[in-house]
């Protein structure tokens, strides 16, 4: 018996779905009543869903995704976009599936708390279709596939360090279903190789998995700003057609921009004007659903929401403050009075400000107003993820046993998207119309009220806009436009007052139904962003080296949300040292620990940020805030005393705020047998370590190339695994492992040269005879923190390996060589393979040059240098004479080869951005994935 659709969503979710889901899952003709249409699947093709606010937007296209590509196999799409009945669900190995659907979901959303609140559904709901698997008959590669999602996903991607293992390592598996929830300055930047707060040197790994193979949720696209332009630019980039660089996967590229508020013309960013999308582009209500007299759809649709304008009333100056204030408290106990007799009711008045600054103000001076037994919430941006837990936690659950006059929640724009929250009263600050929509979708949210002698109301105040007087001069009239403009923050002036004129046309009546007449207005509203990602900006960020001045081309204005600003993240700790020293260990950072902080609010709070201190990586170690300045994705460690925090406000900049406490939660001391893991890499010599790469990455190539046409890239990889760490066999490399080994007191592991993989923790230094340990604690770790300092090769072996595989294949090929793909993919994943060296061979650009730089030598391998042959699959590589001739641009005479660089952009011509970073990626996974491997052989 074939497996229902809506019997899957309600083993997923507790209760059935609207058939605006089913449509979304199973195609244009599901429909509940109609059990035979809920066996199918649906085309995956690039969506605008406009959905009234209420509906459940993040269970349809989650579980739509899950019903796609976890629970069906492959079928060819008829030509209504549907998918036919599903055949037996044979077994294969795990990650092959046979979809158009693709891998990886990838879940974008503005704003962290809902972040937080989309990662618990999706847990939950993963969690509920694993306990019903046998129920709902799932078997063979669906439950395999159903198992490593509830084991690996959802992976969280919004600052700090993923603590779960299991998730942590997503970019290892790309064979492999996975959810990404993130936000937008966290995933966007990701997607354009500028990964806030993760190694650069991972950047082309996510770059990579993260434009190949996914489908693309954009979430609340009217609170997304630049970042939704950029969305939609890399979805044209990712399209294989003559305008798109193409991207790996059945799917192509799909995207679905999602909102209960938006507006179409903005999708038309520089590389879509004058395409035209498909029809069915546009997903919504049927007009069935719109035209129900019954049923919970309607009830949510003609939710009543009376709506009161109130200019003269506003949160500015302490007279008309406090006179509103007075005013809400006074509603807010007629309503508890009014709905006493219905306890389930949502007891609840929400005042959303428009900026954080006011919103703390409200909440200071509601503290003093309320009355007893009223609960007191304050929901913003800038706290961290505990405080704002707690406040989560509080909001959704209104306890009337304590607190017997309801709750008051003081909030910003973190509220009025996403967040699954009701109320009987709400009071907003003008806003332009969309934002406005969101706001009231937060009032009766599901028709709660419709038999309640409570009528919900909405009110809507000023921000005290200044009219113009009769008389004033030019420069009178400059100063109180700029006052306005700067009290309309984060919102245009125009856009509120054009708010005021079009919400007199509801005639009080605010329910989404009603708002319907206004949706011209609505889409009008919404700022569309003035510029968008070009292909030439885009082809710069392919490139990780550090520019001239040790940075990295700004990606913020490209992945940030309406507000100018973009973030920083701040952390404090118990201090450190007792004066200014920089920390004396490598950071942890922990998600828990991170505060938001807009980049001009960091401006102004320098007195504070000046204290911190900020990690350049193993190489250049701690750097002041003094000399590094500030930048958006940047993360500082603060010690406690700096300030600028308050457990209530959240950050408030001010360095009397200093009585909060750390976060951070220290790792109990590991087992000294963990703690000797990071020394112990295992044994292998060269051959026997690309023995182990190969067999991991046929076992990868086989799940992803398994149905494509790429037999020639697949080739050019395999070709690549015997070469890659031939460089290893660099005298200067193989000394700088037997230095270390003597200096541990290792001996006797010949068998294993030449060394590839070598293990410290076999060092008597640590060990008695036997296994028992000299020492232990503090004592062994910084034992084993010196071993580790004993191995400093001062050589990049990717690039000898690289360098001598180019002279082999010269010989090999002679002057066709420049022109074979091929050969420069196998070169490129070669010297890309670590995530040091990818478009421009040089040398890194040192912070504080010691040495005059060295002209005859790159990452340490010198002009003339042999690589001693080894034995790989009965094959002898090496090189007798290496040439770095190839970092420099242009030949030396007609008869030389191309430099290095022009091979990488032959690359980019052929296979773009996207697919050469998959590539490259899908490489690099095997060979960590080898290296794990012997660490495991090793400790066991």
């Amino acid at each position: 018996m074939s497996l229902h659709y809506d019997e899957f969503f309600r083993a997923a979710t507790g209760f059935p779905p609207f058939d605006y889901r089913c449509r979304l899952a199973c195609g244009e003709d599901a429909r509940l009543d109609i059990p035979e249409t809920l066996t199918r699947g649906r085309e995956c093709r690039s969506l605008l869903i406009n959905v009234p606010t209420g509906l459940g937007k993040t269970s349809a296209v989650v579980l739509a995704w899950l019903w796609n590509r976890v629970a069906r196999p492959r079928e060819s799409p008829n030509a209504q976009g549907t998918i036919g009945e599903p055949s037996a669900i044979e077994h294969r190995p795990l990650g092959i599936r046979q979809t158009a659907w693709p891998r990886r979901l990838v879940y974008c959303l503005p704003m962290r708390t809902l972040v937080e609140q989309t990662q618990t559904e999706v847990q939950k709901w993963l969690q509920n279709l694993l306990t019903k698997a046998a129920e709902l008959g799932m078997a063979g590669q669906a439950l395999e596939d159903l198992k490593w999602l509830a084991q690996h996903s959802p992976v969280i991607l919004m600052g700090g360090e993923e603590l779960s293992a299991a998730r942590r390592d997503w970019d290892l598996y790309p064979e492999n279903p996975a959810i990404l929830i993130g936000t937008q300055d966290m995933l966007l930047s990701r997607a354009l190789n500028r990964g806030y707060g993760m190694s650069r040197y991972r950047w082309p790994m996510h770059f990579g998995l993260l434009n190949n193979d996914c489908l693309w949720v954009m979430d609340e696209t009217q609170l997304m700003g630049p970042g939704l332009s950029t969305a939609c630019q890399l979805e044209a980039f990712r399209v294989s057609n003559e305008s798109g660089y193409g991207s790996f996967g059945g799917a192509d590229s799909v995207t679905w921009y999602m909102s209960a508020t938006s507006n179409r013309e903005h999708l038309n960013t520089r590389e879509w004007r004058g395409v035209a999308r498909p029809t069915g582009f546009e997903f919504g209500l049927s007009p069935e659903e719109t035209a129900a007299i019954t049923g919970p759809i309607h009830q949510r649709r003609f939710a009543l929401k009376q709506l009161e304008l109130e200019r003269d009333s506003s949160f500015e100056g302490s007279a008309t403050s406090k006179s509103l204030i007075s005013s809400i408290v006074k509603r807010h106990e007629e309503m508890m009075e009014s709905s006493a007799s219905n306890p389930k009711l949502p007891a609840r008045t929400l005042i959303i400000c428009n900026t954080v600054d006011r919103a703390v103000a409200v909440h200071a001076l509601i503290d003093t107003e309320k009355p007893n037994g009223c609960e007191l919430l304050l929901l913003h941006s800038r706290f961290r993820p505990p405080e704002r837990r707690k406040q989560m936690e509080r909001l959704n659950s209104i306890n009337l046993s304590t607190f017997p006059k309801g709750q008051i929640v003081i909030a910003t724009q973190v509220i009025e998207a996403g967040v699954d929250l009701s109320s009987a009263i709400l009071c907003s600050e003008i806003a332009p119309l969309a934002s406005l929509v969101q706001r009231l979708g937060r009032l009766n949210r599901a028709g709660e009220f419709q038999n309640s002698s409570w009528k919900p109301l909405a009110f809507i105040v000023d921000v005290s806009i200044e009219a113009a007087p009769q008389r004033e001069t030019k420069d009178e009239a400059k100063k109180r436009e700029d006052r306005n403009a700067k009290r309309c923050l984060p919102y245009e002036l125009p856009a509120c007052e054009s708010a005021w004129q079009v919400l007199r046309n509801l005639n009080g009546d605010a329910s989404p139904a009603n708002l319907e007449q206004i949706r011209d207005e609505i889409a009008a509203s919404i700022q569309r962003c003035p510029y968008s990602l070009q292909r030439h900006e885009l082809a710069d960020f392919f490139d990780t080296d550090a520019n001239l001045s040790l940075g990295f081309t700004d990606v913020s204005p490209f992945v940030r949300g309406l507000d100018d600003d973009t973030d920083l993240q701040v952390c404090w700790r118990e201090p450190w040292s007792e004066d200014d020293r920089p920390p004396h260990f490598v950071p942890d950072y922990q998600r828990d620990e991170l505060c938001p902080v807009p980049i001009s609010k960091a401006l102004k709070a320098r007195d504070i940020l000046s204290r911190g201190w900020l990690w350049r990586g193993k190489e250049s170690g701690w750097l002041s805030v003094r000399d590094a300045g500030l930048a958006p994705g940047m993360t500082i460690l603060l010690p406690l005393s700096a300030g600028g925090y308050d457990n209530a406000a959240g950050w408030t900049g001010n360095k009397d705020d200093n009585k909060h406490s750390s976060q951070y939660q220290p790792k109990s001391d590991p087992p000294d047998e963990e703690l000797l893991s990071c020394l112990a890499n295992g044994w292998r010599s060269i051959a026997v370590h690309t023995a182990d790469v190969d067999r991991e990455l046929r076992a990868l190539l086989s799940h992803l190339f398994a149905a494509t046409g790429d037999e020639s890239e697949r080739n050019a990889l395999l070709n690549a695994v015997p070469w890659h760490d031939v460089g290893k066999n660099h005298p200067d490399w193989q000394k700088a492992v037997l230095d270390a080994l003597e200096k541990a007191g290792i001996a006797g592991k010949d068998e294993h040269l030449p060394f590839a993989k070598f293990s410290l923790s076999d060092s008597p230094l640590l060990r008695n005879e036997g296994v028992s340990f000299r020492l232990s604690g503090q004592d062994l770790k910084r034992e084993v923190n010196r071993l580790r300092r004993f191995f400093r090769p001062g050589i990049a072996h990717e690039v000898a390996s690289a360098l001598a595989f180019r002279q082999a294949e010269q010989k090999r090929l002679g002057p066709a060589r420049d022109g074979d793909l091929a050969s420069l993919l196998s070169e490129y994943v070669i010297m890309s393979h670590h995530g040091h060296v990818r478009k421009v061979l040089r040398d890194e650009i040192p912070r504080f040059p010691k040495d005059a730089k060295n002209n005859e030598a790159v990452r340490g391998v010198a002009e003339g240098d042999v690589i001693p042959h080894v034995i790989i699959d009965g094959k002898s590589l090496g090189c007798e004479s290496l040439s770095i001739d190839c970092r420099r641009m242009g030949r030396r005479d007609v008869n030389s080869p191309e430099s290095y660089t022009r091979s990488v952009l032959r690359l980019l011509e052929r296979y773009g951005p996207f697919r050469l970073a998959f590539f490259e990626a899908v490489f690099r996974a095997a060979d960590i994935r080898a290296s794990i491997a012997a660490s495991r052989d090793d400790n066991t």
